[in-house]
């Protein structure tokens, strides 16, 4: 694991900006982009692998802070000790992994649209590595 600060040093660094995130739906692009690259740099401070996601309904009293490592399992550790070392925020969940969604949504990805109750995807046999699961997605 590539771990250049401790996890106590990030959320020293969150709590005193926690403000900025709460309301990110209701700022500029720019700023909004910019908050955003400041959060993965200092996420990418603890651990070089992790990703992160802010959401939940910001009308809601707490938001969602999740902590991911986008399915590698070299840097599940990684995510975990950091959520585990998180504070108590009256504004934040902090959640480790990103957890299931069901069907209830769609996602527009640079104007790809994603609905997954008009998806179906087909998995494949990887033959060169047996433990993996290749897929394709209509």
């Amino acid at each position: 694991m590539v771990k250049l600060i401790k996890e106590e040093i990030f959320w020293q660094w969150f709590e005193k900006h926690q403000t900025e995130y709460l309301h990110l739906g209701n700022i500029d692009k720019q700023q909004k982009e910019l908050l955003l690259d400041q959060f993965l740099k200092q996420l990418r401070n603890y651990c070089s692998h992790l990703y992160f996601q802010i959401g939940g309904n910001p009308s809601k009293e707490r938001r969602e802070l999740v902590i991911s490592a986008e399915g590698n399992i070299e840097y599940f550790d990684a995510v975990e000790k950091l959520v585990g070392a998180a504070p108590k925020m009256n504004n934040w969940q902090v959640i480790a992994f990103k957890q299931p969604m069901g069907t209830d949504f769609v996602t527009d990805y640079e104007g790809l649209v994603l609905d997954p109750k008009k998806m179906w995807f087909l998995p494949l046999n990887n033959e060169q590595n047996p433990n993996k699961i290749d897929k394709h997605l209509y």
